[in-house]
């Protein structure tokens, strides 16, 4: 069942929505969910659940959709993501965020106004378990992936930061449509941290410090530990 969210969980959603079920194809190591499927021997099998696909709550709410998951996985059925989308639409009072590290796939969809879409950055390179990701040495695919997402007809855009394993090596103002920035660490439970906090603090200071120059809300997570509470919303600036 959805997941209730707030302050003590992804603080900028009401709720977690999972109507795909299984254990994420990029298997990425900082997932936390590997732990979860290990630890209580989750049916690991990519699946759909239409109870939880017909589920609406009784109002107006904010929406993570597939948060455990990445739903935009080459192997997971365009009909299948056809199905949400098709949900979000027939339900314009609710807000669905998305989420992925395939930004190139939105293009597939015509997502209605309540959807936001962002994708996610965190400094890893070419990987076994990432191969159709190309020409990683500098990250530099976020850019051409991210041109996907500037034709995308909704007015939310943003960049997940997290878990922000490297200092970013691009500006913001390349990606001149993203108008909201999220910033996060890897706070996977007993992780000795590779990077100091004065560098981590010096990281989100310079993008904090850009995106103020160019008005794009930010939202630091607690799990960054900066010095600082920042918890703006798309809007922020409006």
């Amino acid at each position: 069942m959805p997941s209730r969210q707030g302050e003590n969980g992804i603080g900028y959603l009401d709720y977690t929505w999972t109507p795909f079920k299984g254990l994420c194809f990029f298997k990425c190591h900082y997932c936390y969910m590997k732990a979860f499927f290990k630890r209580f021997k989750w049916d690991e099998t990519l699946r759909i659940d239409l109870k939880e696909l017909a589920w609406v709550p009784q109002k107006p709410q904010c929406i993570g959709v597939c948060f455990n998951m990445d739903m935009f996985h080459p192997r997971v059925p365009k009909y299948w993501i056809d199905l949400v989308v098709e949900h979000v639409r027939d339900n314009p009072q609710n807000t669905y965020v998305f989420l992925t590290k395939m930004p190139e796939r939105y293009a597939e969809f015509v997502f209605p106004g309540n959807a936001w879409l962002g994708t996610t950055w965190d400094g890893l390179g070419l990987t076994k378990n990432n191969p159709h990701i190309l020409d990683l040495t500098r990250n530099r695919w976020y850019l051409e992936r991210s041109k996907r997402v500037k034709q995308t007809p909704v007015q939310v855009k943003f960049l997940s930061l997290e878990p922000m394993l490297r200092e970013p090596d691009f500006k913001l103002a390349e990606f001149d449509t993203i108008n909201w920035i999220i910033l996060g660490l890897d706070s996977r439970r007993g992780i000795k941290a590779v990077h100091s906090k004065s560098e981590t603090d010096s990281w989100a200071d310079d993008l904090i410090s850009q995106a103020r120059d160019l008005k794009i809300p930010v939202w630091v997570k607690k799990n960054f530990g900066y010095r600082e509470i920042i918890r703006e919303l798309p809007g922020h600036y409006s």
